[in-house]
């Protein structure tokens, strides 16, 4: 019974560690999304849906997942997406283009908040 509940209890812990989280952001006018996949400590952000880590070969940011909690605001422009952070790590080697990074001051951050054409997410 003591080895039953200690497979048990070990299968559960590997399963759960397993397991990437995935976001979906929307748009504010419904037509672009963005799909946020955690993968250990770190956060790919991918331009359009994806189906799990798995997805499309595509470009992509890396979140290096220092911080708990991100937030950012993104902006859709001709196939490019413009991410305005005010802090945290993003590597863009695997962008591929799909992307645009601007550090932005947390006033700044505040004000496009407020503008319709920027999408706030945070994950």
């Amino acid at each position: 019974m003591k080895y039953k509940l200690l497979f048990g209890l070990m299968i559960l812990c590997l399963s759960a560690c397993d397991k990437n989280k995935e976001i979906v952001v929307t748009s504010n006018n419904k037509l672009e999304r963005l799909t946020i996949i955690s993968v250990g400590s770190k956060y790919h952000i991918y331009n359009g849906l994806v189906n799990g880590i798995n997805g499309p070969a595509r470009g992509y940011l890396i979140n290096e997942g220092v911080v708990e909690h991100f937030s950012a605001l993104a902006q859709w422009r001709d196939d490019v997406v413009n991410i305005y952070y005010t802090y945290g790590v993003y590597n863009d080697s695997k962008s591929n283009g799909e992307f645009n990074l601007k550090r932005i001051s947390v006033k700044e951050f505040e004000a496009l908040k407020g503008d319709t054409s920027y999408t706030y997410f945070y994950y």
